[in-house]
């Protein structure tokens, strides 16, 4: 948590960086950092807990359309960084746009410097009506964006989210 300096870091990644994004402003920052925190664990990690099998073509129908085609690119390609950045296709992609070679160097992304840079990139271009139709308010679709829309369930852990997104506003006054 705090004494990682994950949280501290991003704060201040964001409040330097965060003006690339649209409507960006104290409530979007708090919808980030509500996101983060859950993803990271409370900002405990920047690695999934999980070794990243159920990930392997063997595991999952969808592998080999993310880019997991050999058995090993699970693990190798899990979930890292402040939003859990997963699949092949998609490190290929963020390091492509923030000019890392995250393909032959996965564990990079697991680097608060370069977790940091992937927030901005993956809101910017992977889910940009979030910030172009100011969706900051509104939770339920920013954990959707970061965690899947699936319209018949809540995202996972949406409860903690959502504490995590009042407690954010109260920090930064608009609650």
């Amino acid at each position: 948590g705090k004494a990682s300096g994950l949280e501290g870091y991003l704060e201040s990644f964001l409040d330097a960086n965060g003006k690339q994004l649209p409507n960006w402003g104290p409530m979007a920052k708090a919808a980030i950092m509500a996101q983060c925190y859950v993803e990271t664990d409370h900002f405990n990690t920047l690695t999934e807990y999980a070794s990243g099998e159920a990930y392997n073509p063997s595991k999952r129908p969808d592998a080999r359309k993310n880019g997991n085609t050999q058995e090993g690119d699970g693990p190798k390609y899990k979930g890292r960084g402040y939003i859990q950045l997963t699949w092949k296709n998609n490190y290929i992609k963020a390091g492509e746009a923030i000019g890392k070679d995250l393909q032959n160097n996965p564990q990079l992304a697991a680097t608060k410097e370069i977790a940091a840079q992937l927030v901005i990139w993956y809101f910017k271009t992977q889910r940009p009506k979030v910030g172009s139709n100011n969706k900051w308010a509104d939770c339920l679709e920013v954990s959707r964006a970061v965690n899947g829309y699936v319209k018949s369930k809540l995202p996972n852990h949406y409860d903690k989210r959502l504490a995590a997104f009042e407690r954010y506003k109260k920090k930064y006054g608009i609650a």
